[in-house]
């Protein structure tokens, strides 16, 4: 479990990117955080990840203190890593098979576990049928999945994943969402920041919102997506299905099948 208790992390030039954070993994298996540009979202992942010391505040992995020397820093990323939202960012080989093998191998593991290691990231993201080819040749979608996998092939307990969606159509969407929820079945803890509260209220237990740094709310995401004033005051978009149940005054619902009968039943 990762932890964060009254954390903040101020720039040189005096910007406060994260102001007096609690944050914690102990809240649900998928975690949202959410709020809208210069929230604090990336900010709170570099800090969760050793990239950056906060200024104030306290971060804990399973309950111990995060160190910040080089090998404590190597342990953390082991147990918590990070799928970039420029997936280019993360990859460093031109064959799909090398570059998820790359983290494995740079961290001298036996030939024997890296080979298993990249086997089990590539059957898990379904990558099978490109595992031999070039990355260059492969959709984004796909390129998307590559980094995924050689994150999965480190084999950490935490997950980050920044904007999952982002640039996917309607298909590789869904299958990120069902890959979510399958890594988050077989045990990972997942945290992710995205723009599309549609996808959040689909796939997370919890949610953090942020406004300017500043943690507003956090709750399930019935509470929070749900609540028409406190998405307005962060300046987001309630997902489509809870926009349509605040406008008719009825419960939040969870899927179009229950907001059919539910509307049904009022008629």
């Amino acid at each position: 479990m990762v932890e964060c208790k009254d954390v903040s992390y101020i720039y040189t030039d005096g910007t406060v990117a994260l102001s007096h954070m609690d944050f914690s993994t102990a809240n649900g298996q998928v975690i949202g955080v959410v709020g809208s540009n210069g929230a604090g979202k990336s900010t709170l992942f570099k800090c969760l990840t050793g990239i950056i010391k906060p200024t104030t505040g306290h971060l804990t992995y399973g309950h111990q203190p995060i160190k910040y020397d080089k090998k404590s820093l190597q342990d953390l990323r082991k147990k918590v890593n990070i799928v970039l939202q420029g997936v280019e960012k993360q990859i460093f080989l031109p064959i799909v098979k090398d570059d998820i093998a790359f983290g494995p191998r740079n961290l001298r593991m036996s030939s024997d576990i890296v080979e298993r290691k990249t086997l089990e990231a590539i059957k898990i993201t379904a990558l099978e049928s490109c595992k031999d080819k070039l990355i260059h040749n492969l959709s984004y979608g796909q390129k998307k999945r590559v980094a995924i996998a050689g994150v999965l092939a480190l084999n950490p307990e935490i997950i980050i994943f920044d904007e999952p969606e982002a640039g996917l159509d309607p298909y590789m969407k869904q299958q990120m969402v069902l890959l979510i929820k399958a890594l988050s079945e077989s045990g990972k803890t997942i945290i992710m920041a995205s723009h599309n509260m549609d996808f959040i209220y689909e796939t997370c237990d919890y949610v953090y919102l942020l406004k300017k740094g500043n943690p507003i709310a956090d709750g399930t995401p019935k509470d929070i997506l749900g609540d028409y004033e406190l998405m307005v005051t962060a300046d987001m978009e309630m997902p489509w299905i809870l926009k349509v149940c605040h406008q008719l005054n009825i419960p939040p619902v969870d899927s179009e099948e229950n907001l059919f009968k539910m509307v049904k039943g009022q008629n």
